[in-house]
């Protein structure tokens, strides 16, 4: 897992090759066609994934999330980070040049 430290500076993106659908109940299921997985999104995380539809930082994402959720700048950024670690990690987002 990347350390989210090293990410707080990097724009990141989603990588083009997984598949996104909304369904019932308000969530996005991701599918990961080389790997095979499947995996279902809601609330902020949800949120996140539609805002790394074209490359942004972790700080523009959390500009975004402290407008419409409950959470604190630090809590957001930590826990933002966080999630785009794994993210990257499990191959659904991709680092991009600036």
């Amino acid at each position: 897992m990347a350390d989210p430290i090293e990410l707080a500076s990097k724009r990141f993106v989603r990588r083009r090759d997984v598949l996104d659908a909304g369904i019932d109940g308000g969530e996005t299921v991701l599918l990961h066609p080389e790997r095979g997985q499947y995996f279902g999104l809601k609330g902020a995380v949800q949120r996140i994934w539609e805002l790394l539809e074209s490359p942004t930082t972790i700080d523009e994402i959390c500009a975004v999330l402290v407008e419409e959720f409950d959470v604190t700048p630090r809590t957001c950024h930590d826990e933002t980070a966080e999630l785009i670690s794994q993210l990257v990690s499990e191959q659904l987002v991709e680092v991009v040049p600036h």
